[in-house]
């Protein structure tokens, strides 16, 4: 099985990147898991435009950036689980730049173009059948605080035809927090088990 941990934090050194590590430790020690990590703040991803050039022309405006890296990696995934601190109650800026993009491949108009680039046809087909998984930190407390956040994504993986693994939420600030948190821990550890039990569904 092939685990994506897909780090989207503009701190790369924080509670998120330290709980996301700790289910994806865990992860790896399972036999027959390989874990892949990225970090979305190494890759220039360009913002959506609204502009239909992929579904007109057959071609993004964004071309020549990093999303078509990403998303390979994602379409080599079993399972992806998305490290995204709260921010100001929903997902990081970069995420959500990340998840917009995503959007575009489902609308792409390749094949009623006469197949001007069969890489984004079946994109819905090519998704389908992986599990998700949610990461995140805030400084405050209680999952209220985080529902928009971590909503966001399960909204996402019910979209992409994902099976929704749950989510580990731990606290934020000060460096350090989430790995002196008992709870956030245990959190993770439980949801790194679901992650290694989990059997990716074939696309209907």
């Amino acid at each position: 099985m092939n685990v994506l941990g897909l780090m989207c934090s503009h701190r790369r050194d924080g509670n998120t990147n330290d709980l996301l590590d700790a289910v994806l430790n865990r992860v790896a020690e399972s036999p027959d898991v390989n874990v892949v990590k990225e970090t979305l703040l190494d890759y220039k991803i360009g913002y959506v435009y609204d502009c239909k050039a992929c579904s007109k022309e057959g071609s993004c405006v964004n071309d020549g950036d990093d999303m078509q890296h990403v998303m390979n990696r994602v379409y080599e995934a079993d399972v992806v689980v998305f490290g995204s601190p709260v921010y100001f109650y929903t997902v990081s800026t970069c995420l959500k730049v990340f998840l917009d993009r995503m959007s575009c491949y489902y609308y792409w108009k390749a094949d009623e173009l006469g197949g001007v680039d069969k890489l984004y046809g079946n994109f819905r087909e090519k998704l389908a059948g992986r599990g998700g998984a949610v990461v995140s930190v805030q400084e405050e407390t209680g999952y209220d605080r985080a529902q928009h956040c971590i909503g966001c994504m399960e909204f996402n993986f019910g979209f992409f035809g994902w099976e929704n693994l749950g989510y580990a939420l731990g606290p934020g600030g000060s460096r350090g927090n989430a790995l002196k948190d008992a709870d956030a821990m245990k959190q993770a550890a439980d949801l790194a088990d679901k992650i290694i039990a989990f059997k990716r569904q074939p696309a209907a």
